[in-house]
């Protein structure tokens, strides 16, 4: 993988494992969604009475699979395409899901959605290598 690549996904994923895990704690540390002054009202249309389970989904899904997407590549793991390939397709599907469900649009959304389909698109650009790792 050329190093330009590997920065370009190190810089994308970093932004969302960090954005991810930072919100996903918080919603989860406060579930009305005031610390991130999040409206309860945009869970009128989904099954959540609060932001609790969002909040894990953003911070153990969305935000674990940017942090090993991001290591992958820093230690070179022969399956990195793959796990940045996950990441990209689980920021796309968080950010489908949330337009789908809550019914109201922000620009972040849509700076995610491009990040996730960036994220997805240079993976393959990662060259998987065949070296095989022997305990």
């Amino acid at each position: 993988m050329s190093n330009t690549v590997k920065i370009i996904l190190l810089v994308l994923l970093g932004f969302v494992a960090s954005t991810s895990v930072f919100s996903g704690l918080a919603i989860c540390l406060n579930p009305d969604g005031s610390t991130l002054q999040l409206d309860p009202e945009v869970l009128r249309h989904t099954v959540f009475r609060d932001f609790m389970i969002p909040g894990l989904i953003l911070l153990i899904i969305v935000g674990g699979s940017s942090l090993a997407g991001a290591l992958s590549i820093v230690f070179d793991h022969p399956s990195s395409q793959g796990w940045v390939l996950a990441a990209g397709i689980i920021l796309v599907g968080w950010i489908a899901g949330q337009v789908v469900l809550i019914r109201t649009y922000h620009f972040l959304q849509l700076v995610y959605l491009i990040t996730g389909i960036l994220v997805a698109g240079l993976s393959f650009f990662i060259k998987p290598t065949t070296e095989i790792y022997r305990v």
